[in-house]
């Protein structure tokens, strides 16, 4: 019992071990039972530990930081929260009404451009007993104020990234048009060769960087950054390459 209570104290959440002695050649051994916790992340005498192996290692601050995100990962999950002191006057209907057009056309989508703007955005998800949630706000916002809704672009002279730049733009907008601008950006900072067919009035144009391999690319770092982070999407421009960066890891636990 004493052992018992010595285990319940010393962990957080509480687990409640079976205990048992048994006799294993001739000698009296104890054998603790412990079922895995629903709570995956339980502490012992108020510090965090987890199995590498066959042994058991103390977590370091920032590991086990990660781990109680992790863990709360819906709760947080910033596009699902409620955007404060907004109404659907702060929502573009033109944005709305396009998507809609294009997701009938592309997804077969069955919501018509002219429903209730209320009812649409309950449909997709992006309010809550009426309140707009901040994914309503980066998708569909006239004037989004967060700091993820901005990507940073930058053309820098030659191959590292040193001042001065030779073009800089922060751009801050919806998420569909974001995309769109970083694009333009880095469309008027690359080369591009023109000539002439023979036989052909009009002259041919080509990028050295395919235009909607780019702008995939910023998609996907607009789309699938870290939300929680404060930190801005990067589109990075150099003589001989592009980078595009966003804030956000590998889910933890997971190592490439």
């Amino acid at each position: 019992e004493n052992l018992t209570n010595k285990i319940h104290q010393g962990l957080d959440p509480k687990v409640h071990p079976r205990i048992k002695i048994q006799k294993i050649d001739g000698r009296d051994v104890i054998i603790v039972e412990v079922k895995q916790s629903a709570d995956r992340l339980v502490l012992a005498s108020g510090r965090p530990f987890k199995r590498v192996g066959k042994s058991t290692v103390r977590m370091g601050k920032d590991e086990y930081e990660r781990s109680i995100l992790e863990k709360h990962k819906d709760k947080l999950q910033f596009d699902k929260q409620i955007c404060k002191q907004t109404s659907l006057k702060d929502i573009d209907r033109e944005k709305v009404r396009w998507f809609l057009r294009e997701a009938r056309k592309h997804r077969g989508l069955k919501i018509s451009e002219n429903a209730d703007l209320s009812d649409v955005l309950r449909h997709l998800g992006l309010s809550q007993t009426g309140k707009l949630t901040n994914a309503a706000l980066l998708l569909f916002g006239n004037d989004p104020k967060f700091i993820q809704s901005e990507v940073k672009c930058i053309r820098f002279k030659g191959n590292k990234p040193v001042k001065p730049y030779l073009d800089f733009q922060t751009i801050t907008d919806n998420v569909f048009d974001l995309a769109d601008q970083a694009l333009d950006f880095v469309l008027r900072n690359i080369r591009k060769a023109i000539w002439l067919v023979p036989g052909q009035v009009q002259r041919e144009e080509k990028y050295e960087y395919p235009p909607e391999a780019i702008r995939e690319a910023i998609v996907n770092a607009v789309v699938h950054r870290d939300y929680l982070s404060p930190s801005k999407v990067q589109v990075r421009i150099f003589d001989d390459y592009i980078e595009i960066w966003n804030p956000g890891g590998l889910p933890n636990g997971w190592t490439v």
